[in-house]
């Protein structure tokens, strides 16, 4: 429910919203914005210093640890805070000597700017909430600590449970973003670089803050996710199958129908075993969808939905996930219309391709379009309602075979679990709010 501005704040303070939380909200986002003035005039002053100053020796050894044969915008931002606050000249970071030889001439919130950033730390944040035009709330998976970024543009593209190579900067009351590499994982990928750090700090629990700032650290934190996101950004796409194990391949085939056939069509479409009229698309055109009884790969499945009829007024359309399904309801099709229609064409649009195409591009992975209705809403809740709830007694090849409930008895599958449950959130945090799984209720449940 929308909350107004003369509406009691729903925190619970009995003030009106505009005097409580939006206020709120409002200055934190003012002090945010002032940041970025602050920031973008300090960088510039930190980069002629440093030419200055340093020369070369200010950026010696960033092309062994940074890609810079990467588009700019990959690596730029996080780049210039590494070279600020992190890269050690003569023993200390760039902005100590900046300090030293220009401080008495900086204004006092210039001076607490750069304070805080010597403060901030390179880490991996992972994504715990996404609060639309506003910010992000990120937990550091190797300190433990906990922040709530004021960053609208950020808060329009992140998704639950991914992971960023960041510093987060706390200045003036709020904390900022300040440095972020371009490249987010995705969490079965970022556990290997926290797995590699881990082992390099002995340490299996929270890591001090010390410990990463140490150099060697901070370079080996960025050389593995440098290296992870570039395997991932290479990695074949996936094969995909339906539920028969067949080849994922979106196939339809196009049939021309005559204008005073068409009833007669959908008369005889209806009489397919297993066809239902569904409803008319966006265009008018009546929909049958054609399932079968049961599922190869859950047994719980009373149904398997295998293709979809949509008849226009001169055009039927076929469309199934793979050839074999194609083959098979496009012989039921023609054998219960018989001349009614005439077969024109075949078409295919191949999933994988367009996901490595994406990748390759920059752009983002395909998702499921919104779904339309309340009431069709509602049926997805309840369908990932009873899928869930099974998943949680069903062997998973991830956790060696045992079932999730199984799995959460010792601390090692505990953690398996929580992550493949953020691997999941991750994916249905690209859907619109009402459309996603809330899984709460199954984390507490299996006790992760």
């Amino acid at each position: 429910m929308k909350v107004g501005r003369n509406d009691p704040c729903p925190c619970g303070s009995g003030k009106k919203s505009k005097k409580c939380c939006m206020a709120a909200e409002a200055n934190a986002a003012n002090q945010a914005q002032a940041t970025i003035l602050i920031d973008r005039r300090l960088t510039d002053e930190l980069a002629t210093f440093a030419g200055s100053r340093f020369g070369k020796r200010a950026s010696k050894g960033i092309g062994e640890l940074f890609d810079l044969e990467q588009p700019e915008e990959i690596f730029f931002p996080f780049l210039t805070a590494y070279l600020g606050y992190h890269q050690r000249i003569e023993g200390r970071p760039l902005v100590e000597h900046f300090l030293a030889a220009r401080g008495a001439d900086l204004r006092a919130d210039e001076l607490a700017w750069l304070e805080a950033q010597r403060k901030a730390w390179i880490s991996v944040w992972e994504v715990i909430e996404v609060k639309p035009d506003v910010g992000l709330r990120l937990r550091d998976l190797l300190t433990g600590e906990e922040r709530f970024v004021q960053d609208v543009s950020a808060s329009r593209s992140a998704s639950l449970r991914m992971s960023l190579l960041a510093r987060v900067v706390d200045w003036g009351g709020v904390s900022v973003l300040a440095g972020s590499y371009a490249h987010v994982l995705p969490p079965e990928w970022c556990d290997k670089v926290i797995a590699i750090v881990r082992k390099k700090l002995r340490l299996k629990e929270a890591v001090p803050v010390e410990r990463l700032r140490e150099e060697k650290i901070e370079q080996l934190l960025i050389r593995t996710w440098i290296e992870t996101a570039q395997a991932l950004h290479h990695q074949p796409a996936p094969k995909l199958c339906n539920t028969d194990g067949e080849d994922l391949l979106i196939t339809r085939d196009h049939f021309s129908v005559t204008s005073p056939a068409a009833e007669e069509v959908a008369r005889r479409l209806a009489d397919i075993d297993g066809a239902d009229e569904d409803d008319r698309d966006d265009q008018g055109r009546r929909v049958f969808v054609v399932t079968k009884a049961g599922n190869a790969q859950h047994a719980r499945w009373e149904i398997t939905v295998i293709g979809r009829m949509t008849l226009g007024a001169d055009e039927l359309v076929v469309e199934t996930n793979s050839i074999l399904r194609a083959d098979r309801l496009r012989a039921r099709v023609e054998k219960a219309l018989g001349g009614l229609v005439r077969f024109r064409a075949r078409t295919h649009e191949d999933l994988a391709a367009t996901m490595e195409r994406m990748k390759r591009q920059g752009g983002p992975a395909p998702s499921r379009p919104a779904v339309e209705s309340k009431e069709a809403s509602e049926i997805v809740r309840a369908f990932k309602a009873q899928h869930y709830a099974a998943w949680a007694d069903e062997p998973v090849p991830a956790l060696g075979g045992k079932t999730p409930r199984q799995a959460v008895a010792t601390k090692d599958g505990r953690r398996a679990v929580d992550r493949l449950l953020a691997t999941m959130e991750g994916h249905e945090g690209r859907l619109p709010a009402r459309d996603r799984y809330d899984f709460g209720g199954l984390r507490r449940e299996l006790g992760v």
